[in-house]
């Protein structure tokens, strides 16, 4: 088994200034039965140098005129051309052996000695050489890909915590002015859009976090041309003039079930390849939304499940996809765009979304006729009223004693007004194990303890625990901007109630505390 495909045919360009040596190379390369050759013969090398692109292979004479093939090697490969060259030389001495080697060629052959045998073997041993180093590069490429992505992992983490940790004051004293609003429409309208500003923040960041693969994933029921809108607004304001996206999206029956993240990233990640293909000419990105009945079959001959579809299509007018292209575009780290434009990861992390939707990809593409890529999701059988999806944002009061526990001054002062406001009785602090200190003084004195998860010293994990053997039935609510050591089922496992996402809207806050303060069944839950 080799690593190169021999049922292709070799492109080989010989340059050689003997007549009667070109004959004699025609002849040999014209009996190997191992491979095909399409042969291109040059007399000088200016002529054959023009002429490389698309080549696979360069046989050159020693001596060339004014250039020696050592001199055209180094030529060769100070333009990293890394084009396989075999030698044919006269001489068969160590130290000509030797400088071809140091100088980059792959192999050589010695005219008087060559046979059909020597020189099979000759180009079989450089092409499968080269295409295990051109394999060696690619997975280089590909380690390096996958650590500069599990770098942006941690760093998404870390920018997670502490941009949700900014955005909770934000969210939580704007929520509690609107409710001081009273009829004033300019403050309340003013209100709105900080809440509305702060809301695509926290989505922001899921996204970066579902990008990096550290954000849970949320399937629910979804109005796809919410999410299809919002991905547009974004794309027009980073678009050059020179692009126009156009828009025809059906907003009735769109109903899917579906992680708005997800969806939003296919639109991100198709609409940026558009505008690649677009970007030097300018040009059209037409994006489009509306259900479709599939009776089983695609236009390319894909085979589909029936049934009712939301197909979601990003068409441009851009450079259009070759065949051999079209065959790989859907491979992870496949890219065809010039380096730092791209990692070749795009469509790979599209298709690997519609397939976890439970749907179908087509991708139709014709060199200087654009591209156009069809996604179908399947439609919610029973198309829910919209009604049914707004959240319920009533603010739940109660009572009770609450011990509140975070390092971070603003987070800790917004919330305790949040929660007196709410009814409860507030003892706040800032340090974990004084927390903990208080808490083992008198036990009985707190009714619940609402505790951030990223402390310095103790943890919130570790002193809830450490809370919980003390006195098993504490009810515990744990708050975190972001974290890897934390998830809804760790927290059933270790006893506490509730896991928060920061920044926590008050209606979520109340509704937890009145779940778990006033009814019987109070199991971990992520809100």
């Amino acid at each position: 088994m080799t690593c190169w495909d021999k049922n292709r045919t070799i492109k080989i360009a010989v340059v050689e200034d003997d007549p009667l040596d070109v004959e004699i190379l025609i002849g040999y390369l014209s009996r190997i039965d191992e491979f095909e050759v399409d042969l291109a013969v040059f007399n000088e090398w200016t002529d054959a140098d023009n002429s490389l692109d698309g080549m696979d292979l360069v046989m050159l004479d020693y001596y060339l005129g004014k250039h020696t093939a050592l001199d055209i090697v180094q030529q060769i490969r100070s333009r990293d051309n890394k084009i396989p060259v075999i030698i044919l030389t006269g001489n068969e001495d160590v130290h000509t052996a030797a400088l071809i080697s140091r100088n980059g060629a792959d192999d050589y052959l010695v005219k008087g000695r060559l046979d059909i045998n020597q020189l099979t073997k000759s180009i079989c041993n450089v092409m499968e050489r080269h295409c295990l180093r051109r394999e060696r590069n690619e997975l280089k490429e590909q380690m390096y890909a996958l650590q500069r992505l599990e770098a942006m992992g941690s760093l998404a983490g870390g920018i997670a915590h502490d941009f949700n940790n900014i955005l909770f004051p934000i969210t939580g004293y704007a929520e509690m002015l609107l409710m001081d609003a009273g009829e004033n429409k300019n403050l309340k309208k003013g209100l709105n859009e900080i809440l509305k500003g702060a809301e695509r923040a926290k989505e922001l960041i899921r996204q970066i976090l579902t990008f990096s693969s550290q954000g849970k994933q949320s399937v629910a029921p979804l109005r796809a041309h919410l999410v299809v809108n919002e991905a547009l607004k974004l794309m027009r304001s980073t678009l050059p003039s020179t692009i126009h996206v156009r828009s025809s999206i059906d907003k009735e029956n769109d109903l899917v079930m579906a992680d708005s993240t997800q969806i939003h990233q296919i639109i991100m990640n198709l609409m940026t390849n558009a505008y690649h293909a677009t970007e030097k000419s300018g040009g059209e990105i037409l994006v489009s939304l509306k259900p479709e009945d599939v009776n089983g079959v695609l236009p390319d001959g894909q085979e589909i499940i029936p049934g009712n579809y939301v197909h979601l299509c990003v068409r441009d007018t851009g450079e259009g996809i070759s065949k051999d292209v079209m065959k790989r575009v859907f491979d992870p780290y496949f890219t065809t765009k010039p380096e730092g434009k791209g990692t070749g990861l795009g469509l790979a992390v599209v298709l690997g979304i519609v397939k976890n939707s439970h749907g179908y990809i087509l991708l139709e593409s014709e060199p200087g006729k654009g591209t156009a890529v069809h996604i179908y999701i399947p439609l919610l059988e029973k198309q829910i009223n919209a009604k049914f999806l707004v959240e319920e944002r009533s603010v739940y009061t109660g009572s009770g004693h609450i011990l509140l526990v975070d390092d971070q001054l603003p987070i800790i002062r917004m919330e305790k007004l949040m929660l007196e406001r709410m009814g409860y009785r507030v003892t706040t602090m800032t340090n974990s194990r004084d927390a903990l200190e208080l808490f083992r003084k008198s036990p009985d004195r707190f009714d619940l303890v609402l505790t951030d998860f990223t402390m310095p010293g103790m943890t919130g994990e570790q002193m809830a625990c450490a809370m919980i053997s003390i006195r098993s039935d504490i009810p515990i609510v744990i708050c975190t901007g972001f974290s890897e050591n934390i998830t809804e089922k760790k927290a059933l496992q270790l006893g506490m109630r509730a896991l928060l996402m920061k920044p926590v809207v008050q209606s979520d806050l109340s509704l937890t505390l009145h779940k778990i303060l006033y009814s019987k069944s109070t199991p971990a839950e992520k809100y």
